[in-house]
């Protein structure tokens, strides 16, 4: 993806449910990915030129399914709904 797409990336970091990064695109869409190395990775998208927010956000619209949601290996994203 281009960061240009992006209106910005952001941290998820509820107490509970759902931990990771979140990816705002420039039309409103929402896509989500848990993962435990948020740091890390919103330092790596940075460094590539993403617009990181370091302001923690909810991902109150993955209950609803109105969002992708995927996990973050070390093989790339892994989808799912």
């Amino acid at each position: 993806m281009d960061p240009a797409q992006l209106a910005e990336v952001f941290p998820i970091r509820a107490k509970i449910r759902f931990r990771g990064v979140g990816f705002r695109r420039v039309d409103g869409r929402e896509y989500y990915f848990k993962t435990f190395h948020i740091d890390n990775i919103l330092h790596a998208l940075q460094r590539f030129g993403f617009p990181v927010s370091p302001v923690a956000q909810s991902a109150a619209k993955t209950m609803a399914n109105e969002a992708l949601i995927g996990t973050l290996s070390s093989d790339g994203p892994i989808f799912g709904r």
